[in-house]
């Protein structure tokens, strides 16, 4: 039984893996500069709706995403991106939780019932890092093949004739399945 092959440059899975695995590398990056960055201020991305404020934060190695509840008077201001301890201090979320991992739910804190989840900034990294992880992999292993090598499974094919990988059935100038 042969494996099927692609007579195209690129397979569509390849570019939709390539894609997401550069998204979540450019997210990596973004959350590694995020948690250098909690160590000198808070940094917090609200959106203030009309029942509802919804926070994402970042603060001394940790992230959270809050949710309180909308007590105020005032009419809501939209998205707000701010550098400064308008929402407390993250600490009173996740002290009492293991490796910094927390939460709490119905909270009272600065008059607002909270919803918040907390995580050390290492963890949602160590999740970005999966797919480049990944990627770096497959790039070494299809690196590592020789230029007489089958492109499905590496098999050396120096003085095969036929042009079909003995062990897999792959044409020697075909492109297969990753």
């Amino acid at each position: 039984m042969t494996r099927p092959t692609y007579n195209t440059p690129m397979p569509l899975r390849r570019y939709i893996f390539n894609t997401l695995t550069l998204v979540s590398f450019l997210l990596m990056l973004g959350a590694v500069g995020l948690w250098v960055d909690s160590y000198s201020s808070l940094r917090s991305l609200s959106y203030e709706g009309q029942d509802w404020i919804h926070v994402a934060a970042s603060d001394t190695g940790q992230c959270a995403l809050m949710m309180a509840d909308n007590y105020l008077s005032e009419p809501p201001e939209g998205w707000k991106l701010s550098r400064d301890d308008a929402y407390g201090d993250m600490d009173e979320f996740s002290s009492a939780y293991s490796a910094g991992f927390g939460g709490a739910w119905g909270l009272e804190s600065h008059g607002f019932d909270i919803y918040a989840l907390v995580t050390p900034h290492w963890f949602p990294i160590l999740i970005l890092a999966v797919l480049p992880a990944i990627w770096l992999y497959k790039w070494n292993k299809r690196r590592k093949l020789g230029p007489n090598a089958c492109p499905g499974c590496g098999y050396d094919l120096t003085g095969n004739e036929t042009g079909v990988c003995p062990e897999c059935g792959v044409g020697a100038n075909e492109q297969a399945i990753d």
